[in-house]
């Protein structure tokens, strides 16, 4: 069965640049890797929130990584010990310990119309 997801990505700290959304169905890439993801959003930031909503999504197992890519330069800037400067955020919110967040922490069951708040995570 397909229907939507909506995501809602908050607590952003600028309307620079855009989100950049990655949907996962495995954690083959999840979650640096968006060319391994099954769909790939980017959204113009209007506000301190974005919503987008994924129609046509098959029922199952996904991971969702974001990412304010301010400078609009397509990836993940970082600066010493690969911490980045831009923010992050997955699916349940999962932590990134010692490393991104982990699939097995950010994976999340979508049947019927889900709906998921992500908070952007600065250092």
């Amino acid at each position: 069965m397909e229907s939507s997801i909506r995501i809602t990505v908050y607590n952003l700290r600028n309307s620079q640049g855009h989100v950049l959304v990655s949907v996962f169905k495995s954690e083959d890439g999840f979650p640096n890797n968006p060319a391994k993801a099954v769909k790939l959003i980017k959204s113009k930031i209007t506000g301190d929130k974005v919503e987008i909503v994924l129609d046509n999504m098959p029922d199952g197992d996904y991971a969702i990584s974001v990412m304010h890519d301010e400078n609009d330069n397509g990836k993940m800037d970082t600066g010493a010990f690969g911490i980045p400067k831009e923010g992050y955020g997955a699916s349940n919110d999962a932590k990134a310990v010692l490393g991104p967040p982990s699939y097995k922490d950010a994976h999340f069951k979508h049947q019927q119309s889900t709906s998921l708040k992500i908070k952007m995570k600065y250092f």
